[in-house]
């Protein structure tokens, strides 16, 4: 019962921002929570505080009301707006035909994070430690007539792709190893085989 008690000042402590000193953790975020310090204290063989007895398969009602309650007062979730096509586009077009080179490159960056649905950090470095491991280099493969292009090829040849492949090596869901394969769109201003030639060919002017 103590532990159960505290478990319940935890989440009111949530809700009412104590701990980030925030306007409060919405009723998901606190169920959630409370779910995952559950799940690891049965894991150390330790009984689960919203739970009573421990064989029964739903919460105690102290609980469950009390995130019903929660989710009741919270707002009506609103749905995130995905970016039209066309701005996605205009983005490539005015950077791509910059004069300054990082303003071409994210250009490039912003096509193939649109074609190969990436996150951030899967194709910038993140600034605090996760095991995605952004896409690098190696991880690249451009094609042409099902053969495979050098990167140390010369800039025209290297545009002369018609496929790319890149491999994701660790990603933020667990999967590893996944390969993602695109043709080239025939676009010369928004094309995935293009823009990621010529991000290989911008590396090699890098230092190691």
């Amino acid at each position: 019962m103590e532990r159960s008690d505290l478990f319940m000042a935890f989440a009111w402590s949530l809700r009412q921002g104590q701990l980030d000193q925030s306007t409060g953790a919405s009723a998901t975020t606190i169920e959630t929570t409370l779910r995952e310090c559950a799940r690891i204290m049965v894991a150390r063989e330790l009984a689960d505080p919203r739970r009573r007895h421990q064989a029964q398969t739903r919460l105690d009602t102290s609980f469950s009301l009390q995130f019903k309650k929660w989710k009741n007062e919270d707002p009506a979730p609103r749905p995130e707006h995905a970016l039209p096509n066309s701005t996605v586009k205009l983005l490539a077009r005015l950077y791509g035909a910059s004069t300054k080179k990082n303003l071409t490159i994210i250009a490039d960056l912003v096509i193939i994070a649109y074609f190969f649905l990436l996150r951030v950090c899967e194709y910038t470095k993140s600034t605090r430690s996760t095991q995605t491991i952004p896409l690098r280099r190696q991880d690249i493969q451009l094609w042409q007539n099902n053969r495979i292009l050098h990167h140390s090829l010369p800039r025209e040849e290297l545009l002369r792709a018609d496929a790319v492949t890149i491999n994701l090596e660790n990603q933020k869901n667990g999967v590893k190893g996944a390969v993602v394969h695109h043709t080239s769109s025939g676009d010369s201003t928004f094309d995935p085989v293009k823009s990621m030639a010529r991000l290989v060919f911008a590396i090699q002017t890098l230092p190691g």
